[in-house]
C-alpha cells in the first residue's frame, strides 16, 4: 500500500509565529491572490524583486531582522 505525505515539507528557518509562510510558499494559491503576494513583498520588497517573486528562494534568503 502506498502512503502519501499529509504535511507539506517546511525546511525554512522561520519563527514559529510565521512558520506557516513555508506552507503558503508550497501552495500555488499565492500566485493569483494579490494579498498573499503583498505579504511576501511587505517583508522585504528588494529581496522579493531580486528573487523574481520566488517564495522558496525568498524564505531561504530573508534576514531574521526582516521577519521579526
Amino acid at each position: 500500500m502506498t502512503t502519501f505525505r499529509t504535511k507539506t515539507p517546511n525546511h525554512f528557518d522561520l519563527p514559529r509565529r510565521i512558520a506557516r509562510l513555508g506552507e503558503l510558499a508550497y501552495n500555488l494559491w499565492w500566485t493569483w491572490n494579490p494579498h498573499a503576494q503583498r505579504l511576501f513583498n511587505r517583508i522585504d520588497n528588494a529581496l522579493w524583486e531580486r528573487v523574481n517573486h520566488n517564495p522558496f528562494v525568498f524564505l531561504e534568503q530573508v534576514g531574521r531582522s526582516e521577519i521579526n
